[in-house]
C-alpha cells in the first residue's frame, strides 16, 4: 500500500477533495494519506485563522503517528508546501528553514521520495505594496512585516528552500506566476488541476501517471468537513479520532 504524506497550509486544504480524487485515479490499489494542512498553517508554532488554533507542522502528531505504524509495502511519497505564511508570522527566514529542514530530515527517515515546493516569487514579484497589504489583511488579519522587508525575507526564504532541496535530495517545484490571480498565494481554482499534476509528476513512481480530474462540489463539501486530530476553536481543545476517512481504497489521517 502506498503511503502519501502532505504537509502545507491552505492551497493543500482548499485542494484536498481535488488532491484525494488525482492520486486516487493515479493508484490502481488502497492508498493511504497523511496530512498536517490548514488555512494559515505555520511550520514551527501554534497559528490562529479567526477562530481556530492548529499545532505547527514540525510538532504536530503526525510524526507520533508515522513512528507507530509499520513502513508501508509500496512507496512513501511526501510534499513539503506553502512555507511562506512563517513569515506573516514574523519568524525569521533562517528560523523556518530549521522548522522546515526537521520535516524534511523526518520524511527522509522514513525513505520518502520528496517533492519541495519553492515559495510563488513569480507571482510575488508582481505584487505592489497596496496589494500585499490589501492580501495581508484580508487573509492574516493585518499581520506581518511591511512590503520591503517582506520581499527580502521571502528571496532569503527561497533561496534557503531550494539549498535545503539539494540536501536532502528532494525533487524542487518552482510555482509558475500564471496559476495565481489577483491572490497572490492561493493557486486559482482553474489552474489547480494543472499545478496539482505538476508537483504529483516529480515523484518519480507517479511521474505521467495522475489525470486531471476535478472534483464535484459534493467531494469539495465533504472534504471540507474532515477535522484533524487536535485543534482549538475558541481556545478550547478539539479532538478527532483518526483515521478521519476510511474506504477500501483510502484511508486518510490528519494532524
Amino acid at each position: 500500500m502506498p503511503r502519501v504524506i502532505l504537509l502545507g497550509a491552505s492551497n493543500v486544504s482548499l485542494s484536498l477533495s481535488l488532491i484525494l480524487d488525482m492520486l486516487a485515479a493515479a493508484h490502481e490499489g488502497p492508498f493511504e494519506i497523511f496530512t498536517a494542512i490548514g488555512h494559515g498553517r505555520s511550520y514551527g508554532m501554534r497559528s490562529r485563522v479567526l477562530f481556530r488554533t492548529l499545532p505547527g507542522i514540525a510538532g504536530c502528531g503526525l510524526w507520533d503517528a508515522l513512528a507507530s505504524l509499520p513502513a508501508p509495502p509500496g512507496p512513501t511519497l511526501a510534499l513539503v508546501t506553502d512555507v511562506g505564511n512563517d513569515l506573516v508570522y514574523g519568524a525569521p527566514p533562517p528560523r523556518i528553514l530549521e522548522w522546515v529542514e526537521t520535516c524534511l530530515a523526518r520524511l527522509a527517515a522514513q525513505r520518502a521520495e520528496i517533492t519541495l515546493s519553492l515559495l510563488p516569487m513569480a507571482s510575488v514579484a508582481r505584487l505592489t505594496a497596496i496589494r500585499y497589504h490589501v492580501a495581508r489583511t484580508v487573509f492574516f488579519t493585518g499581520k506581518g512585516p511591511a512590503w520591503p522587508e517582506m520581499r527580502r525575507s521571502a528571496a532569503a526564504l527561497d533561496a534557503g528552500l531550494l539549498e535545503l532541496g539539494k540536501r536532502h535530495a528532494a525533487a524542487v517545484v518552482e510555482p509558475l506566476g500564471d496559476w495565481y490571480g489577483l491572490d497572490p498565494i492561493h493557486v486559482t481554482r482553474a489552474n489547480r488541476p494543472r499545478a496539482w499534476r505538476a508537483v504529483f509528476d516529480r515523484w518519480p513512481s507517479l511521474a505521467g501517471r495522475v489525470p486531471l480530474r476535478p472534483p464535484s462540489a459534493v467531494a469539495r463539501l465533504k472534504a471540507w468537513r474532515l477535522r484533524p486530530a487536535t485543534e482549538w476553536w475558541f481556545g478550547g481543545q478539539r479532538d478527532t479520532p483518526q483515521p478521519v476517512l476510511q474506504t477500501d481504497r483510502l484511508t486518510l489521517r490528519m494532524y
